[in-house]
């Protein structure tokens, strides 16, 4: 999938606002060209613990051309959110739970690109929440990085539909997503359109 390309010497939080403008006013770069797998994912497995560096201090961000739906937990909603190799399915998330979610390919299909390639080191994204039951957050991080103590959505009632866009870290194509805090009682469903993602910058031959 096309999209603009831009790059900077500054951290990926700071390119937020400028990769956006950019995009919005169509401009373009020559970017390195990003691997993007021929097959489908690798088996995920559960993130360990461990460190959650930036993406290297100099890296493209990538705008895609359109977002692209990567996951949505409703029943009956298009992508079908029901993934054999992350496991995800289409309920909603409750409270203390977390879910691996593949944003290189909907439903970790090869025949389901989302434009964002699996060597990406961060992604930009839209998070959406609705039916929500009672009050509660969402987070998102890394597939093999530390889980952070702040959340990228919070909600105060039940029945919210609210969106908001974040940017996070990822590795082979995966993000976590989790519900907090841990109750039962606490649930919502969840969407995620991918907007754009990061890759290190090409430094020429190897």
């Amino acid at each position: 999938m096309s999209g603009t390309s831009i790059r900077s010497a500054m951290s990926r939080r700071s390119l937020i606002g400028g990769a956006l403008a950019v995009a919005g006013a169509g401009a373009a770069a020559v970017a390195a060209p990003s691997k993007v797998r021929a097959a489908g994912h690798p088996a995920a497995t559960p993130a360990p613990m461990g460190t959650t560096p930036d993406p290297p201090a100099e890296t493209y961000f990538h705008v895609l051309s359109a977002p692209v739906r990567a996951y949505d937990s409703r029943s009956g909603e298009t992508p079908d959110g029901t993934d054999p190799t992350t496991h995800a399915n289409d309920t909603a998330l409750v409270g203390g739970s977390s879910r691996m979610i593949d944003i290189s390919y909907a439903l970790g299909s090869s025949a389901a690109p989302t434009g964002v390639p699996t060597d990406a080191t961060g992604v930009m994204f839209n998070l959406t929440i609705t039916r929500t039951v009672a009050s509660g957050w969402l987070r998102v991080w890394g597939k093999d990085a530390t889980e952070p103590n702040t959340s990228n959505i919070n909600w105060g009632e039940s029945g919210v539909t609210s969106a908001n866009m974040g940017v996070s870290a990822c590795a082979d194509g995966y993000i976590n997503v989790r519900c907090g805090p841990s109750s039962t009682a606490i649930s919502t469903h969840f969407i995620i359109d991918v907007l754009g993602y990061y890759t290190a910058v090409f430094t020429g031959p190897p």
